[in-house]
């Protein structure tokens, strides 16, 4: 039985893809770590920040 988080990812997709919405493999990556509990919501967000260079205040 798949946990409330992976229902939601698959649900935010789900509801992404009717919408013609493509977040990018990076963003389905951290959806999937934050899913199994490998990471916090929070380590995503920086995540994302360091890879697109957004620096506090930004």
């Amino acid at each position: 039985m798949p946990s409330i988080m992976e229902m939601n990812l698959n649900y935010t997709l789900g509801t992404q893809k009717i919408e013609k919405v493509n977040p990018s493999k990076d963003a389905i990556h951290l959806c999937k770590e934050m899913s199994k509990k490998n990471m916090s919501a929070n380590e995503a967000v920086e995540a994302i920040k360091m890879k697109y260079r957004v620096d506090k205040g930004v």
